[in-house]
Parts: structure tokens; C-alpha cells; sequence
């Protein structure tokens, strides 16, 4: 056990170094793929999407995309310290509990990615931060959990829609974090090509 914890942790490690890298050399690029990406997921939901009409839906569409713009506006301006860290992890636990949807997705739209991804990197000058945020997170996420699967079971339809507006809107302002050229557009659609993959693998899961 011990050993596939040190494992876990140097993966973790290695990848935020690597993706790390990568923001630093094709910001850009990166993004605009993760845009893609985001856009991709979003697509698995439309089968969710058929009594749209109705005003619960309408509400649950609405709803969804103004959380996920009211978190980029605060967000945007939310530094990365140990008084914040607990709020961070709670949405991030929040989103890795939704169908679809990811605690990158939540930093990224949140503006916290970067500064996370270097917290990680250099955790013996961020160990007080990496305790709170972690601490919070294995806290937090039973009652979540608890709370996401009630909601879920007893008003699953529009939960979907309202995760399916989280992604779309989530994806809109992630792409107009980049500047909008050909390459970014290319990038972009890279990364919505994913999608026949993405569904591939929701369909084997079922």
C-alpha cells in the first residue's frame, strides 16, 4: 500500500510537471485543445436535453451557466493561499463528483489551474496549502457525495442539463482565455474530435 502511494504521488507529480511544461511553452494550443475537450464532453449530454421545453430544464440551463460564469468573474480575481484553498477544493471535489466533469475543469475556469499545478510541483514551500486543500477535500467530499447522489436520483434530467451548461459555458470562456487565430480554432476542433472516444467509452461503461 505503501508502495502504490508513493507511486500515486510521483505520477501526480510527473504529470503536473509535464502539463506544467506545456502551458508554458503552448499556452494557447493547450487551452484551446482543453476547450475542445470540454466541448466534446458536453455532447454526451444532449440525450439529456430532449424535454429542454420544459421550465425546469430552462432553469437548470440557466442556472448552470451563470454558476460556472459567476465563478470565472469571482475566481479570476481569487488568489491561491491557505484562507482560499478550503473554497477551491470544495468546488473541485463538487465537479469530480458530477458525471463529466472534472476538478481541472473547475481550477481552469476558476483561474487557479497554473498556480495549483505550481503548488504541486513545489510542495515542500506549499505543504501547509497542499495539507488544507487536501485535508478539505477528503472532508468534504462524503457529504458531497451524499448530497450529488440524492440530487441526482431525484431529479436526474435536470441535473444534466445544468452540467451540460456548466461544460458549454465552462468551454466558451476557457477558448476566450486564448487569442482567437486559426491555430486556436484548430486546436480546438482537435480537441471536439475526441468525442466519438468519449462516447465509446461512456457506452463500454454502461
Amino acid at each position: 500500500a505503501a508502495a502504490m502511494g508513493t507511486r500515486g504521488i510521483l505520477v501526480v507529480f510527473g504529470l503536473a510537471s509535464a502539463i506544467n511544461q506545456l502551458l508554458a511553452a503552448a499556452e494557447t494550443q493547450v487551452l484551446s485543445f482543453f476547450a475542445g475537450l470540454v466541448f466534446a464532453t458536453s455532447l454526451l449530454f444532449t440525450p439529456d436535453l430532449a424535454s429542454l421545453p420544459q421550465p425546469g430544464h430552462s432553469i437548470a440551463l440557466i442556472t448552470g451557466a451563470s454558476l460556472v460564469i459567476l465563478g470565472n468573474v469571482v475566481g479570476g480575481n481569487l488568489p491561491l493561499t491557505v484562507y482560499t484553498a478550503p473554497i477551491l477544493a470544495v468546488l473541485a471535489v463538487t465537479a469530480m463528483l458530477l458525471p463529466g466533469v472534472s476538478g481541472s475543469y473547475v481550477l481552469l475556469v476558476l483561474g487557479s489551474y497554473q498556480a495549483m499545478l505550481e503548488v504541486i510541483i513545489n510542495p515542500t514551500s506549499n505543504i501547509v496549502l497542499l495539507l488544507v486543500f487536501g485535508i478539505t477535500a477528503i472532508v468534504y467530499a462524503e457529504v458531497a457525495a451524499n448530497f450529488l447522489t440524492w440530487l441526482i436520483e431525484r431529479y436526474r434530467d435536470q441535473a444534466m442539463t445544468g452540467v451540460f451548461a456548466m461544460l458549454v459555458a465552462g468551454g466558451v470562456l476557457i477558448l476566450l482565455r486564448t487569442s482567437i487565430t486559426a491555430t486556436t480554432l484548430i486546436f480546438a476542433v482537435f480537441g471536439l474530435s475526441t468525442y466519438p472516444l468519449l462516447a465509446t467509452i461512456q457506452t463500454n461503461k454502461r
